[in-house]
């Protein structure tokens, strides 16, 4: 069985030229790989679609110089931000706040569609611990 692969450069090219963004203003040179199949609905933002993809193929979005760069993840660093660099309000830096009980759902439920299932409607549900405040 043969299959139709399309170039990722390609495919993100062509998922943002759906949502109304110029190929002129992106930069998907540094991107390799292949995508052999990729399903987008219309109720699917691009973002979404995209991120997907960067999960997949391991690069991530960057936003400088006019442009929209895919960077592939796993190149060296090119600054190192150090914590006293890090501006941190005159609050300490491993200070966490914890919001209010009330505000957090207890259970969360996520209906998806399982492909592996033949497209049936599945149900995922996820519960978090009592509050132990």
């Amino acid at each position: 069985m043969a299959y139709c692969t399309y170039a990722l450069p390609n495919v993100v090219l062509e998922l943002a030229i759906r949502a109304g963004m110029e190929p002129t203003a992106m930069d998907v040179a540094r991107l390799e790989g292949e995508v052999r199949g990729f399903i987008v609905i219309n109720s699917y933002p691009c973002a979404e679609a995209l991120r997907a993809l960067s999960q997949v193929f391991l690069f991530d979005p960057s936003n400088y110089d006019g442009a929209l760069h895919f960077i592939p993840r796993g190149d060296d660093a090119v600054m190192t931000i150090d914590e006293e660099e890090a501006l941190d309000d005159d609050e300490e830096v491993e200070q966490s706040r914890r919001a209010d009980a009330i505000q957090i759902p207890r259970v969360l439920h996520v209906n998806y569609y399982d492909i592996d299932g033949g497209l049936a409607p599945q149900k995922q549900s996820s519960e978090r611990a009592g509050d132990r405040r």
